[in-house]
């Protein structure tokens, strides 16, 4: 398990995340809250009316989990609400300086013996790493990787604040690209990276030509304000392509040429809303303006200042950031 883990984070780095390691305790707290706390209370207003009207429909094992609820008080449901609000409250500078949580995606492997043996236990160990999600506000997805040295499924859970989803499905997809197995039980290959649906009327897009590209390293500039991937482009051919001086991180400058070529893009949608945020971190001699894109659209874009390029090399003929970082290292 613990080779595995360090697999999928080793993928993590290859596509530019750097780590930060956390206290996990204060997410164990929570997460014993949903079994033993005030929300079982919760299945019981599913449940009630069934079990008082027809108990043999419920199995002895749900009713057993459900029937905790009837020990707790109306004091007490209120008193686990404000543990997990102080909780939450504790988390949140913690869950503001990350992009995303990774975390295995169970500690263990149970057999069906270990349930017919103890059919409560194992499922709440199996949680151990998510049984904290919903109670946080939080959204998580559980990504298959290569199977581990025993031959047992491997997979990482992300985890991120609600309404990331969209981000953490961006990073797994790739993370199950890359881990070259099947798509689940079946001998079918895993699909190729599909451009995202079009931009909303609440976003905008916008073409990243060099670091904040998927997997280099100011990516989660982007990720970190809720932005989507939407498709690999080129620009028209009249742009050329420096690396500009300085660094790390090392960045390119796009400037208009019309004797320049055609140049490697990524099209993102940025929520407007954070727009102003993203240029708040763009560095002279790098500007956003509009781009002309090779199938004739014209999207918001990185530009680059001519003062800028004293002492930059012209990577034009690379055809773009990629190749030029592939060419170097």
């Amino acid at each position: 398990q613990a080779h595995s883990f360090e697999s999928a984070l080793n993928s993590l780095a290859d596509l530019g995340a750097e780590f930060i390691p956390i206290n996990f305790e204060p997410f164990y707290e929570v997460a014993d809250l949903l079994y033993s706390g005030a929300w079982v209370a919760e299945r019981d207003t599913v449940l009630q009316e069934l079990m008082r009207t027809k108990p043999e429909a419920v199995h002895p094992v749900t009713r057993q989990v459900v029937e905790v609820a009837h020990q707790f008080s109306a004091t007490d449901a209120f008193r686990h609400f404000y543990r997990a609000a102080k909780l939450k409250a504790d988390l949140k500078s913690t869950l503001d300086q990350t992009d995303l949580l990774c975390v295995p995606t169970t500690p263990t492997f149970y057999s069906t013996e270990d349930l017919r043996e103890d059919p409560i236990g194992p499922n709440s160990a199996l949680g151990t790493y998510t049984n904290f999600v919903n109670i946080l506000d939080l959204c998580a997805l559980t990504v298959p990787l290569q199977s581990r040295h025993d031959g047992k499924p491997g997979s990482i859970t992300l985890i991120a604040p609600a309404g990331r989803d969209g981000n953490l499905a961006d990073i797994g997809h790739v993370l199950h690209e890359r881990a070259e197995v099947t798509a689940g039980a079946t001998p079918w290959p895993v699909a190729q990276t599909a451009a995202g649906t079009a931009a909303s009327n609440d976003e905008i897009e916008l073409a990243v030509v060099g670091a904040h590209m998927t997997g280099l390293p100011l990516n989660t500039e982007l990720t970190r304000l809720g932005a989507r991937f939407l498709e690999k482009n080129h620009t028209a051919p009249c742009y050329q392509l420096y690396a500009l001086a300085g660094g790390p991180p090392f960045r390119p400058g796009l400037v208009r040429d019309d004797k320049g070529d055609a140049i490697e893009i990524e099209v993102w949608a940025l929520p407007k809303q954070q727009f102003g945020t993203f240029i708040e971190g763009v560095p002279q001699p790098l500007g956003i303006g509009s781009l002309d894109l090779a199938d004739g659209r014209k999207v918001k874009g990185f530009i680059c200042e001519t003062a800028g390029l004293n002492g930059a090399e012209d990577i034009t003929s690379y055809g773009g950031w990629r190749n030029y970082m592939a060419a170097v290292s």
